[in-house]
């Protein structure tokens, strides 16, 4: 009986399992911990690298932009600037080319071989053609308009020769006057490039 648990405890002692095959009976013994002196093992396992791969979060990529800026229509005005009259006048080959000027305080009509013109005050006009008589008596008349008062001539005024420039200036003379109460002075003329010969 001695030997019996004599050999369980050897057995219980080494972490064994035993059983007795005397008698019918079976007795299992077992021992979870280490005993004194008992030769313990320890199996370290060292842990493999991770595999895992994690795939990169995918690029935000911005949806195009719908907005559209539409530009203001434009709107341009374009003014038609009237080109200025031009008047050209025809100077017959055998005329005299004619300059009015009005050097008086008022305005004056005048006219050279029938022809007419009236002038305000300052105004220059011309050259303007002027037939020269065939019989050498060309005319001119100066008046102030609305007034009275003038003088005119009958002369080879305007005989310098076909294409030649006369200038007739309007002057005034001082002292009294064609009618002094109304501020009418007295006038002349004064002739350039006419002919000389009736002047």
């Amino acid at each position: 009986m001695w030997k019996r648990l004599h050999l369980a405890l050897i057995i219980t002692t080494l972490g064994l399992s035993a059983a007795c095959s005397s008698g019918s009976s079976q007795v299992v013994t077992t021992h979870d911990g280490p005993a004194a002196g008992e030769l313990t093992t320890t199996t370290t396992a060292t842990a493999e690298p991770s595999t895992t791969t994690s795939e990169p979060a995918p690029a935000t990529t911005a949806p195009p932009s719908t907005s559209t800026t539409v530009a203001a229509p434009t709107t341009t005005t374009t003014r038609v600037v009237p080109k200025p009259t031009t008047t050209t006048t025809t100077f017959p080959a055998s005329a005299v080319r004619l300059t009015i000027k009005n050097e008086s305080p008022r305005p004056v009509d005048v006219t050279g071989n029938g022809a007419a013109y009236h002038l305000r005050v300052g105004e220059v006009r011309g050259p303007v053609p002027v037939e020269p008589k065939a019989d050498r008596n060309d005319t001119y008349t100066v008046v102030m308009s609305g007034t009275n008062c003038g003088l005119g001539d009958a002369g080879p005024h305007f005989q310098s020769g076909a294409g030649t420039s006369v200038t007739l200036r309007v002057v005034t003379f001082a002292g009294g006057g064609c009618d002094p109460a109304a501020g009418v002075p007295n006038i002349g003329v004064a002739w350039e490039g006419a002919w000389s010969g009736g002047h």
